[in-house]
């Protein structure tokens, strides 16, 4: 391992316990391969996750799985939450986000006349600074942030992430659009009418729902002539 800040070993960590909330119990070279760690770098961190005991080890006729438990996805979630509150963005989650995503986007954004940030921090009222997939400006002001939630992890994390979109929606008053493919649209609209609190924040079914149209809505059609 040639990352060797504490940022970099909390960003490790939390990819050895995403690849197994996502792919578990799967074998340790698989795992490594996975995590892109070498023999002894995996040694180390494995041990930590294991003495934390957020992963477990089921061995069975000389055949050892590792697999994530459920304090293991607990941590994942608070993990996942300091990532977007201290802007550490994760290998594995930028692998996972698919480029047609971010181009369409782009393509809206820049149809509307405004200018963009990917992987940006917009910073709230009470100084939380917030990691986002995308962020719209005009005149160096963010004016709108956009969220991609296509990941496969537990409903425990799903809710930790949107938790963490609706706290920022609240600590920054900037509207926020928030992009789901079509599988999970029950589950956000169902979560989204839990956690709304005065956001002003829109879904959008990738893939079926027009992202420029929504977009224009959620800035308003006074600052989109202004462009």
């Amino acid at each position: 391992m040639t990352r060797s800040s504490r940022r970099d070993v909390l960003i490790i960590l939390g990819d050895l316990l995403s690849i197994l909330n996502r792919k578990g119990p799967i074998r340790k070279t698989r795992l490594m391969h996975l995590a892109n760690l070498n023999p002894q770098s995996f040694t180390r961190l494995s041990s930590i996750l294991h003495n934390l005991g957020l992963i477990e080890t089921m061995c069975q006729r000389g055949i050892c799985m590792y697999n994530i438990t459920r304090k293991g996805v607990f941590f994942l979630s608070l993990i996942r939450v300091l990532q977007k509150g201290l802007g550490i963005e994760s290998e594995a989650a930028q692998k996972g986000l698919e480029p047609n995503i971010y181009s369409a986007i782009v393509k809206a954004v820049r149809g509307l006349g405004f200018d963009y940030k990917i992987s940006s921090l917009v910073t709230g009222s009470t100084g939380t600074s917030y990691l986002h997939d995308l962020v719209l400006t005009t005149k160096n002001k963010e004016v709108l942030a956009v969220n991609m939630l296509f990941g496969n992890g537990s409903s425990m994390l799903r809710q930790y992430e949107l938790g963490a979109i609706m706290a920022s929606c609240l600590d920054t008053q900037i509207p926020h659009l928030i992009i789901v493919p079509p599988s999970l649209e029950d589950y956000y609209r169902d979560m989204f009418s839990r956690l709304r609190t005065g956001c002003k924040t829109v879904i959008v079914i990738w893939q079926r729902d027009p992202i420029r149209e929504s977009l224009r809505r959620l800035i308003g059609e006074e600052l989109v002539k202004r462009q």
